[in-house]
């Protein structure tokens, strides 16, 4: 400044941001005559901020209990819950990237994450982010073992927690996909009355989210019998005196006079083989020798040579 007087003058600087403050304003100075004198003015600014509302809303299954982190650029990380509002102060003002992090992996955010707001001059900008959660799920895989005689030919049907129930072989397996976490009931029904499970029907399995687990169920099957009732009727003469032998397929083979019933025990179910042997030579059977018979649960069946 130019063509000042002489003399003490007061020197004052105006047009200050808000942010900023200036000390000693106005100040004096002495002017000498024909002289330069130089003040200087030490000015100091904040940064000029505002504040950023972050909304969580979450809806869905098996929601993430620990909540989420807020990162807004700028600023440090803030937590907020899965259904929450959380303010974060201090944020320069303009445009701002806020994310969302820390979500469990069974949940996306809807829209853009990270994503950029404008924060006004002492002021507050609100942002929402919807989250949705699917249920967190596993995958169960069911065996079956099955021992002993006469087994199931149409296997057994599984369910896990009621639900539809899938076909499992006697000895396979059967997988159940999405199944939810935590404790589930795993029930194997269908079996037939000769067999038993060893162990627990319906099982108690522990499904791990994302994961799988196995369980295996054990059977043993007792042989489903019948008898077959024999007779021998000789005619004729010259009649073999020492009788004949009777072999039952699957039954110890044993003697029968010439003419006697005869009922053999505990033969398994199904068409089975009766054959007469230690005929004499002066001897013959009419009709088929050996036959077959069909033999079935609990019953008798009978046949005449």
């Amino acid at each position: 400044l130019n063509n000042v007087p002489a003399g003490v003058r007061t020197v004052t600087l105006t047009g200050i941001a808000g942010n900023c403050t200036v000390a000693q304003n106005p100040r004096t100075v002495t002017v000498a005559a024909n002289a330069s004198v130089q003040t200087d003015f030490a000015i100091n600014c904040a940064a000029i901020t505002g504040t950023v509302d972050v909304v969580a809303s979450t809806s869905g299954a098996d929601l993430d209990p620990n909540g989420y982190t807020v990162g807004i650029q700028g600023v440090a990380d803030q937590a907020v819950g899965v259904n929450d509002t959380v303010s974060v102060a201090g944020v320069v003002w303009g445009d701002r990237t806020v994310e969302l992090k820390n979500l469990s992996a069974n949940c996306s955010v809807t829209g853009l994450n990270p994503r950029t707001v404008t924060v006004p001059q002492n002021g507050t900008v609100e942002t929402t982010f919807s989250v949705t959660c699917a249920a967190l799920t596993g995958t169960v895989t069911v065996n079956s073992s099955t021992t002993g005689s006469s087994l199931d030919p149409n296997g057994y049907t599984v369910s896990v927690d009621s639900g539809p129930g899938q076909a499992l072989a006697t000895n396979g397996s059967s997988v159940f996909n999405n199944v939810a976490a935590g404790n589930r009931s795993v029930l194997l029904a269908g079996i037939a009355p000769n067999c038993s499970v060893t162990g627990s029907n319906p099982a108690i399995v522990a499904v791990p989210a994302l994961g799988g687990v196995g369980h295996t169920f054990n059977l043993t099957c007792t042989a489903i019998v019948g008898s077959v009732q024999v007779t021998t009727a000789t005619t004729g003469t010259s009649l073999d005196a020492d009788g004949y032998t009777l072999t039952v397929e699957g039954a110890t083979p044993g003697a029968i006079t010439i003419n006697e019933t005869k009922t053999v025990s505990n033969v398994a179910v199904g068409t089975r083989s009766v054959e007469l042997t230690g005929v004499a030579s002066n001897c013959s059977v009419g009709g088929l020798n050996p036959r077959t018979v069909a033999v079935t649960d609990g019953g008798t069946v009978s046949t005449t040579f």
